[in-house]
């Protein structure tokens, strides 16, 4: 086994919108930076000021997403391509309910609009999150309760994933899966399978990262990513059979089925493919209940 390391970089600036692969960034408070991209800085909003992801909606996995200097290059399904930019992003701010909490957003100019109310046949809007727009992580896991924040993603700054943990549950599926159906930002080459879940503190390039929680994953777990359909129960139900658990973390208590783990910058800098990850601290392994498939996990 080789030494920890980076294998895959990953921005998703729209909210379950296609990823963009990434040689190097910038770990920022909010999530992976690349130049004024930020992870997830964008949320699709519908009339009702509600939050639209691929778990209502899986054709948004078709959208693709470039980075074009400081704005975004948006298309799919054939459509003209629509260029969003934080630039030109106005002061009209809006709501939008994430998981029954509203948070608040930017509203883009009407063409970006314009182009996803055709793309999903609905009237929506997509909102940008300016850096005034405060979101803080739930206190339960912040390393700094009050401090530590997030842009639209669903709780933490950023989702870190093991290639081998992954090649671990593809030998109990009758087709295997690729890492893109659990949307990492960062995911780690050269560990062994289930280590994630013993670490606690990491070194990364110039940055430093607390785990904080693993991530307790959901239906869009089984669509796929590039065709953005749902093909079935899987991986998510070999999940709940092998890597499920529901028990205390931290100041909080984590439930469900569960794959990677989610992180805290605790030291800001930049950080590129191939860069050793360092395990500063450990901590007890996660009791996941195993009821069918054989699990070890690494302390």
């Amino acid at each position: 086994m080789t030494t920890p390391h980076i294998a895959q970089i990953l921005l998703y600036p729209i909210k379950s919108c296609g990823g963009v692969a990434l040689e190097t960034a910038m770990i920022g408070p909010r999530g992976l930076e690349a130049g004024a991209i930020g992870d997830r800085r964008w949320v699709l909003s519908d009339e009702q000021g509600v939050m639209i992801t691929q778990r209502q909606n899986a054709s948004l996995a078709r959208v693709r997403i470039e980075l074009a200097g400081g704005a975004l290059r948006i298309s799919g399904d054939g459509l003209a391509p629509v260029i969003a930019d934080p630039a030109e992003v106005g002061d009209e701010r809006a709501g939008v309910l994430l998981f029954g909490r509203a948070v608040t957003g930017h509203v883009a100019p009407e063409a970006v609009n314009r182009w996803f109310s055709r793309f999903l046949g609905q009237p929506v809007r997509l909102l940008f999150q300016k850096d005034a727009d405060l979101r803080l992580c739930d206190a339960d896991f912040a390393v700094t309760p009050g401090t530590d924040r997030v842009g639209y993603a669903d709780a933490y700054p950023y989702l870190l994933a093991n290639e081998t943990t992954l090649a671990r549950v593809n030998g109990w599926l009758d087709a295997p899966v690729p890492m893109s159906r659990f949307r990492p930002n960062i995911v780690i080459g050269g560990a062994p399978a289930d280590a994630e879940y013993g670490w606690r503190e990491l070194a990364i390039g110039d940055a430093e990262l607390s785990i904080v929680k693993p991530c307790s994953r959901c239906v869009m777990t089984t669509i796929d990513q590039d065709l953005g359909i749902k093909t079935g129960k899987e991986p998510l139900a070999t999940l709940g059979r092998a890597y499920f658990m529901a028990g205390p973390v931290g100041r909080g208590t984590a439930k469900g089925a569960m794959f990677g783990e989610n992180a805290i910058p605790t030291r800001l800098g930049r950080i590129s493919v191939a860069d050793p990850v360092t395990i500063l601290a450990h901590k007890s392994p996660h009791a996941f209940r195993d009821e069918g498939a054989s699990v070890s996990v690494a302390g």
